[in-house]
């Protein structure tokens, strides 16, 4: 099973009633929408009634770190929707070095070149049979850059003569990986037809208030090479697999959900859009079944004479066993040597 949705344009998903984080219900607390992807990467399809105000301060606080520390500059160029539009500056800080003195000019928005820094890791350590630890195997950053045409008349380089930029901003994993764990979560609630009466979502609500402290072992991505951007006019495309994973923290094989993530399908280079991500959402609630009477078949009648032998021949049954292998996919991305974004 292969779910797969396309996040634009406004809209409520689905009516909750209670904080999925806590779930806490009115008149205790105060319940407020919940978006799927952040508001401020250009998403606004909500949970009605799904988060309580004191679970809300919490997941701002990351949310805000991907917006303005990641995604900060990507933002104002592009022109994406804010909160709070009169914060909005005209000019950008730039960290050039010329001729070996660094320099922080403020430039046009126009005029500005920019970077955007993607942290990626492995993929999540329970895909691959680990048991949770803290640790971002093999973290780095894929880069993406824009570089304005006119950007020697813009530092006043003579002819010969060249300047370096700097990437400025400090990514947080630990925040980015709540975030995408938000989004998997609020997505899996979203796309399954009875939300969270359909799947356990194990310690994913801890991880995203802060409380579960081994991200790495539920989020994770790939170090190879992401493939191209997806189609234009759609900004995130996140889909919902149920897969085999052998969970190494009880030694068993178990169905999960596992969904993939892409920020921004639409962004990058002809070759390489940017990185996709995975989280491990939970496991799938079995439902149980009303018994019924099995009726014998008409044909088994007509012959009653079973011998002695047969009679007393004990039944043998097979137990059927679970068997699977860890989910993975060819999408990724590789160490900070992406070209640059188009």
């Amino acid at each position: 099973m292969t779910i797969r949705q396309e996040y634009r344009g406004r809209k409520m998903a689905k009516e909750i009633g209670y904080c999925i984080y806590c779930g806490k219900r009115p008149p205790e607390v105060k319940l407020a929408k919940e978006h799927i992807v952040p508001f401020s990467l250009n998403a606004d399809v909500y949970l009605k009634n799904a988060s309580c105000i004191s679970c809300a301060d919490i997941t701002k606080k990351f949310e805000l770190h991907v917006a303005r520390n990641i995604f900060g500059h990507y933002r104002i160029h592009r022109g994406v929707q804010t909160g709070q539009p009169w914060e909005r500056p005209d000019e950008l800080e730039t960290r050039v070095i010329i001729r070996g003195q660094e320099y922080r000019p403020n430039l046009a928005i126009k005029d500005h070149p920019y970077f955007l820094m993607m942290p990626v890791w492995k993929q999540p350590q329970i895909l691959r049979q680990q048991k949770p630890t803290d640790s971002y195997d093999k973290l780095t950053t894929h880069l993406y850059w824009y570089i304005p045409d006119n950007i020697k008349d813009t530092l006043q380089l003579a002819d010969g003569e060249f300047a370096e930029i700097k990437p400025g901003g400090c990514i947080d994993a630990n925040q980015f990986g709540r975030a995408l764990a938000k989004i998997a979560y609020c997505n899996a609630i979203a796309t399954l037809q009875n939300g969270l009466d359909d799947f356990d979502p194990l310690d994913l609500p801890k991880l995203i208030l802060g409380e579960y402290l081994f991200i790495p072992f539920f989020v994770g991505s790939t170090l190879t090479l992401p493939p191209p951007p997806n189609k234009k006019g759609v900004e995130h495309i996140i889909g919902l697999d149920i897969k085999w994973v052998f969970d190494a923290r009880i030694h068993i094989w178990r169905r999960m959900y596992v969904s993939h993530i892409r920020l921004f399908a639409q962004c990058g280079t002809k070759q390489h859009g940017l990185p996709i991500y995975t989280v491990v959402v939970g496991i799938p609630k079995e439902r149980p079944t009303q018994p019924h009477r099995l009726e014998e078949h008409p044909r088994r009648n007509r012959d009653k004479k079973i011998s002695s032998a047969r009679r007393d021949r004990p039944t043998q049954r097979r137990q059927a066993t679970d068997q699977g292998v860890p989910f993975s996919h060819k999408d990724g991305a590789r160490d900070a040597q992406s070209p640059h974004h188009a």
